[in-house]
């Protein structure tokens, strides 16, 4: 492989190609995070604010993120997770967020459904 090739299959691609890949598209993926912070807030009672305080980041920063709008560098996604007191693999995994409250075979964690 040489230069040209090994920076093409490296380089960007086109919505269409990170749609049809195996991974969740970009796009999709960002709002399925906001998702899932959502969820795990409003499980533990917390309003934006003061998810935002925890985790250091500003309150609109969380908004868009939770909206899929914006993107969230690892570390501050390892403070909300943090502040969630989640592990932070629970938030970029695939799947839906399981009801927080558990049922008679479940050990009342958060599990996500693959």
């Amino acid at each position: 492989m040489d230069k040209t090739e090994f920076l093409g299959s490296i380089g960007p691609r086109s919505a269409t190609e990170r749609a049809s890949s195996p991974l969740e598209s970009e796009e999709v993926f960002l709002l399925n995070l906001g998702k899932r912070i959502v969820t795990r807030r409003g499980e533990i009672a917390f309003t934006q604010e003061r998810l935002a305080l925890l985790a250091d980041i500003s309150s609109r920063h969380l908004h868009d993120v939770e909206k899929g709008r914006q993107n969230i560098s690892i570390l501050a996604l390892r403070r909300i997770s943090a502040a969630l007191k989640i592990p932070t693999e629970q938030l970029v995994a695939a799947g839906e967020i399981q009801a927080a409250s558990p049922s008679k075979g479940q050990a009342g964690r958060i599990g996500i459904l693959q």
